[in-house]
């Protein structure tokens, strides 16, 4: 029996009856295009319809990082950006205005 403060994990079970054939197959073409079971293509598309929409763009933002994350830390360094003291352009003397 567990005791107080047990975290205790229920899964459920979801039986969908009279799909179409042709529903099944797209589904079956999605997750192998996505790398993944019929199965886990299903949790991810009811976990997606019914995950609140964000009003902002944080939404997107937790999106790419889970996408990203699984590739690991990235380091990425931007180089500093070097003064050039060039003019900028003259659009004026271009060819064919």
């Amino acid at each position: 029996m567990a005791g107080p403060g047990a975290i205790i994990a229920i899964m459920a079970s979801l039986t969908v009856r009279n799909l179409d054939a042709s529903i099944k197959t797209r589904l079956k073409i999605r997750a192998a295009k996505n790398g993944r079971s019929m199965e886990e293509e299903v949790r991810v598309l009811i976990e997606e319809a019914v995950e609140p929409k964000a009003a902002t763009g944080a939404g997107l933002f937790q999106k790419i990082h889970k996408l990203v994350q699984r590739h690991g830390p990235l380091d990425i360094r931007i180089p500093v950006r070097k003064s050039t003291h060039r003019q900028p352009p003259d659009f004026a003397k271009w060819p064919n205005s």
